[in-house]
Order: C-alpha cells, then structure tokens, then sequence
C-alpha cells in the first residue's frame, strides 16, 4: 500500500461556483486532510451529487486517500444547483467556468482531469472543445458524440424508449424542485404518486401513446418540455448541435481514456471518440488516448449480463483477475497530473473483452481466465494498432 492511499480525507458538502452568468452550481468536495495543494478530478452530472450513482465509476474517498481532490457537481437546474434545467444546452460553458473555478480552489495544484458516464461523459467532452487550461485529461464513460446515433434519433428513427424513460425519470427532480416553496406536502405526495405510476406503467402503456406529439406520460405537469422539440425539427442538426461532439474532436487537445460495453447503447461513438482522437488528434498527448470496452450495458456492469455469465474476470471490480476499472483509470490520472511513470502508456492501446468460446483450457502462463467446457469465455487480451 501507497503512502498516499492512507491519507485522511474531509468532506465539504455543496460548495458553490457562480457561472457567467451569476448562477450558481453547487458540489461536494473530497480532498486529503491537510494544507498541500493536489490535483483535481472533477465530474458534473444530473443525477445527484449525494446519491451512490454520482460515485460509481470511481470512488471519491478512495481517489481523495490517493491524493486528489474530487469535485462532484451538481450541473444546472439539479438538485443543489440553481438555474434552469435544460438537458445538454449549457454544459460546455458550465464546465469551462468550473474547470477554471476548481483550479483556483486554495488546495488545488491547478491542474484538472475529469471523469463520468454517459451523461458525465457528455460533460467532459462538451467542455473540452473549449480546451480550458486547466484541463489535461480525460476518462469518458459509455457516452456519445452523435446524438442522432442514440441520444434523440437512431439510424433516422426515433429513440422513443430511450428519450421518453430518461426524460420521465429526470421529471422527479423537476417535481420536487417546483414544490421547494410550497408547504402543501399532500399535493407534492401526490404529484410524485403520479409521476411514479407513470413510470412503472410505461412499457405497458406509456410507449403506446399516441399521438407522440402529446405523449402522455411526459404532458404531465410539463415535466420534460424538451422531449417535444425534436418533432417540429426531426433529425435537425442544428437543433442537436450543443449535445454534439462528432466534427469537434480536432478541438480537444487532451488525452482520452475511453471506456465502454459490447452491449452499451453508446458502443459505436465509443470506439470512434477512441479512433478519432487516437489517429486524428492535434495534440501529441491526445494521441496517446486509451480504449477499455467490456461485456458490459448502459448503466450496468455486472456480471451476468442478462442471462450471460461471462465470468467475475469481466467484471470492472477486478478485469482478468488482474485489476478493477478504478484503479485504471487512477493509473491514468496519475501519469497525466501527477507525472508519474505509472506504465499505463507503455501497454496496448486498446484493451478488449473477446466474446468467444473455448475448450476450457488455461493458457500456459495462467493469465486468461477460464470457464467450463463450450462456456463463453472472458479474456482481456491487448490488441495493438498498427
């Protein structure tokens, strides 16, 4: 064990950061005890700064005892944050504002990575096209860079199942937060009772209803008003531009460490956002981007997958018996901001899960973890670009 992996961690909770525009943002602050200055992680998300999920791709207090300071923000509209909640349009300039905001942080060192899925994914991204100074790397999760290839629309058709549950289930916040001011807690009672059979009754009935344009379940108390737009504008770039990456990858001149599922619904823009950085790059540290993909959904890594058992070894707690998804990524913040020669850049660009079968045999040197006999198998191997 480290020196570092036994220091002693505070907690501030909802430390603000005002915006351009006045409005404040609001996170919680993980960072060795202490008066040093360290690094910092940061991550931005909709779901809720003091939820588990907001921690799920890497652990703030272990990353704290490891010297970081982690920074894990509220964005706009949610939960702490004030302002309005409009899904995607302002993230970039949020996150250029509070890159700059965690730099100046008197226990930061001033230089700045970030992480998160999906959605937190989007947030780094969106943000580095601006490339902040303080900015100098990267670890997106499962998430996109075309919206029309997932996020709204897919292959021209709409992604009615994806949009209408994620909007509805962003709704909650909504609910409760137009109840703040209100002490009638019969009626917010009765708002989230509603909202929540709307929820479960979706695949049901929800997806059912017609005309989209008057989609019932999101109609309700106007909870997801930019659900509609997309039917006065369908497949309109214009509309999509501030959720898009895909043309402004020559903007990003920081490393990326791009993480993704076989059977995420963001595995295509994945391996692009991998491709595009890794051949095209401006920079020569942005070449040096990195791609992990496991058996893995959207939102889920578990094994089994479904009703697929391919092995613990698949999982990100401990990949090929060898190592877990955080420690990797620590591994690559490491060399990037604390530059420390972690030996993460001398390894294969490109780390896959193989799906395959196998006779069940182990390999000589005991690496490749094995299954019984015709089982799918689990095998992490390095696959080098030539």
């Amino acid at each position: 064990m480290s020196v570092q992996s036994s220091l002693q961690v505070t907690i501030e909770f909802d430390v603000p950061a005002k915006m351009r525009d006045g409005v404040t943002l609001r996170a919680n602050v993980y960072r060795p005890v202490g008066d040093e200055r360290w690094p910092v992680l940061l991550t931005r998300l909709p779901y809720g700064k003091d939820f588990p999920n907001a921690g799920g791709v890497l652990d703030a207090v272990q990353a704290a005892r490891r010297g970081y300071v982690v920074i894990i923000q509220d964005t706009r509209g949610r939960f702490a944050s004030e302002g309005e909640w409009i899904p995607m349009r302002q993230e970039a300039l949020d996150g250029v504002d509070t890159i700059a905001w965690a730099a100046q942080l008197p226990y930061s060192n001033g230089e700045v990575g970030m992480f998160g899925a999906s959605y937190f994914g989007f947030t780094q991204w969106s943000a580095a096209i601006h490339q902040p100074e303080a900015l100098k790397v990267m670890a997106p999760y499962i998430t996109w860079n075309d919206p029309l290839n997932g996020v709204t629309f897919r292959g021209g058709a709409l992604e009615l199942g994806t949009a209408a549950s994620w909007q509805l289930s962003m709704g909650a916040n909504v609910i409760m937060r137009r109840h703040m001011l209100n002490n009638n807690f019969t009626e917010l009672g009765t708002d989230m009772y509603i909202w929540s059979k709307t929820m479960d009754s979706l695949g049901s009935e929800g997806y059912w209803s017609l005309p989209l344009r008057k989609f019932a379940p999101l109609a309700y108390k106007d909870i997801a008003p930019a659900f509609y737009e997309v039917f006065d504008a369908p497949m309109d770039r214009e509309l999509v531009e501030p959720m898009t990456i895909l043309g402004k990858h020559e903007q990003v001149t920081v490393p990326t460490f791009n993480i993704g599922g076989w059977y995420d619904i963001f595995l295509h823009d994945t391996l692009e956002n991998f491709r595009i950085m890794r051949q095209d790059g401006t920079t020569p540290v942005a070449r040096e981007s990195k791609l992990l993909i496991g058996p893995w959904i959207h939102g889920g890594s578990s094994n089994p997958v479904g009703e697929k058992n391919f092995g613990f070894a698949s999982t990100p707690a401990l990949i090929n018996l060898q190592s877990d998804v955080m420690s990797m990524q620590l591994r690559w913040f490491d060399h990037f901001l604390k530059d420390k020669d972690t030996g993460f850049l001398a390894e294969a660009p490109v780390k896959l899960f193989v799906m395959g079968r196998t006779s069940g045999v182990m390999s000589r040197n005991g690496r490749w973890p094995v299954q019984l006999r015709h089982a799918t198998i689990s095998i992490v191997l390095d696959m080098r670009i030539h």
